[in-house]
């Protein structure tokens, strides 16, 4: 990467701006997401051994970024998967380029973290996971899958994007709280589509196995079962994804579908949101009927792939980024059991100007 290249990494608590060690890039800035497992040492189920081997790792990362690289070459890109940014390798995962290599490096760090990245003016769009976080306790194959979506969500949920905290320009990565949605109510949407959504690897159904206010929202939703199968599924993933997050304290209340976040900002969290609202995004994605062939099902959400809301808008965080955001979701006005909660997004927040990378 040249020196004048820079990246844009979302922590945690804080984002900053520093010199990028990833792949190679010319001088256009180029900018990554970071997300780290656990938050803290407290996990809520730390007594479980971890289910996942490289077979199941590798098999996940594949199932979840090949449906999306059609998607990429839309945009004149493509989906590179990386060894994750920060992970701690062996020297000779250090240029590590194809995807065998590059899984196998992942799986071998332990690194706990995920991360995705791009420029606006590359073609290429980076994905990466490390094995440590495949292997955390409360790590499920539900739960890695929903990891992935959400770095693929970080790429194509569109609008609202990550602003940068100097200039308030838009930067080519949607917000976490926006790559959550759209990782329960678009991606394992796609890539569950044909699966038996009933039964997990173990043998319970994912109804047993989530809490009966759940199961209950669900129900109220789809009157149909594999639609219904679907949900609780989806709702398990989200549970596995917030455990494996972990609490920052003891004190800290454990995340249930029972005690939404009824919190309201008046401006979206441009940062990662607490893990009680974190599940609540979930849940919403996974109530918010979507459809991604406008002939199946009039009445639900249309969710038109081939396009990012806001992306190729020139005001990526004006009104109409908002309007195409809006119209690929449910909202206060249609299916408002499915709107992306007030505890991170704002719908009435909105800004007129461009693109960091395009200064």
């Amino acid at each position: 990467m040249s020196a004048g290249s820079t990246r844009i990494t979302t922590l945690l608590l804080t984002a900053f701006i520093g010199a990028c060690g990833s792949a190679p890039q010319d001088d256009a800035k180029f900018y990554n997401t970071i997300d780290r497992f656990p938050l803290s040492g407290i996990s809520d189920m730390v007594e479980r051994k971890p289910v996942l081997d490289e077979f199941q790792f590798r098999n996940i990362v594949h199932r979840v970024v090949d449906p999306y690289q059609k998607l990429a070459a839309l945009h004149n890109a493509r989906i590179v998967l990386r060894v994750p940014v920060e992970a701690d390798v062996a020297d000779d995962c250090l240029d590590a380029k194809d995807d065998d290599t590059v899984l196998r490096c992942s799986w071998e760090s332990d690194f706990a973290n995920a991360d995705a990245g791009r420029s606006r003016q590359e073609s290429s769009w980076y994905v990466g996971v490390g094995g440590g976080l495949a292997r955390l306790p409360a790590m499920t194959p539900e739960g890695l899958a929903l990891v992935l979506c959400h770095e693929i969500g970080h790429l194509f949920g569109g609008f609202p994007f990550i602003r940068e905290g100097f200039t308030g320009l838009a930067l080519p990565v949607s917000v976490d709280g926006q790559a959550d949605y759209f990782s329960a109510q678009v991606c394992v949407r796609k890539i569950w589509a044909q699966d038996n959504n009933r039964y997990n690897l173990e043998g319970f159904t994912y109804e047993q196995m989530i809490e009966p206010a759940a199961v209950t929202q669900c129900n109220a939703i789809y009157p149909a079962t594999p639609e219904r199968e679907l949900c609780y599924k989806t709702v398990f993933a989200g549970m596995s994804f917030v455990k494996a997050l972990g609490r920052r304290s003891e004190e800290d209340p454990v995340p249930s579908v029972a005690t939404p976040d009824l919190s309201e900002v008046g401006v979206t969290d441009n940062l990662h949101p607490m893990a009680q609202c974190r599940l609540d995004t979930f849940v919403a994605g996974a109530l918010c009927p979507t459809v991604l062939d406008a002939a199946l099902n009039p009445a639900a959400v249309y969710y038109d792939e081939t396009k990012i809301p806001g992306y190729e808008l020139a005001a990526p965080g004006g009104e109409a980024a908002r309007d195409q955001s809006m119209a690929s979701s449910c909202h206060e006005n249609f299916w408002p059991q499915g709107a992306r909660p007030r505890c991170w997004f704002s719908p009435e927040q909105t800004e007129e100007g461009g693109w960091m990378n395009e200064l």
